[in-house]
């Protein structure tokens, strides 16, 4: 290859790596500076109104009594259902008995026939402490907090939104 083709194939791998670069970087400040009220929360859709979505979950709560928080521990933090009339969000609070965890969930209308489950928090009750969901930008290291919501308590939901 005479130098002239080099320097052509050295300058558009330049010009793809400085894309990939700012590429990645711009990625990174999206995700950084998330809009709205849970930025980093996990958002699972269901075809559903909201009011409909509100009462299956607690349905699910009354037949697995396990995920519900106990009385004694019952903080006002953990308050359940909207702020006041302007809030957007349907706060639903579970409980981790093995873990001694509270896992904090919000419901939002998504139009009139959808609505969304959002999984924002767990607070840790030996630490008193807050645990962001998705709080690394690797996917990989926000995934085992992310399975085991799915498997302990939105499964339970799912079976009977079907």
């Amino acid at each position: 290859m005479d130098k002239e083709i080099k320097d052509k194939i050295t300058l558009a791998l330049a010009i793809l790596l400085a894309f990939l670069i700012v590429g990645f970087l711009l990625m990174y400040l999206a995700w950084s500076f998330g809009p709205g009220g849970y930025p980093r929360a996990e958002v699972y859709e269901f075809a559903i109104p909201e009011d409909s979505l509100i009462q299956i979950i607690y349905e699910a709560k009354e037949e697995n009594q396990n995920i519900k928080i106990p009385n004694e521990l019952i903080e006002p933090i953990f308050n359940e259902g909207r702020k006041d009339s302007t809030d957007h969000y349907y706060h639903v609070f579970f409980y981790y008995p093995d873990k001694n965890q509270v896992v904090k969930t919000a419901t939002r209308k998504d139009g009139k026939r959808k609505s969304t489950l959002m999984f924002i928090y767990i607070y840790d009750l030996e630490t008193r402490s807050w645990i962001q969901v998705n709080e690394y930008f690797w996917w990989w290291k926000n995934k085992p907090l992310l399975d085991e919501f799915e498997k302990r308590i939105l499964s339970k939901i799912q079976e009977k939104v079907k």
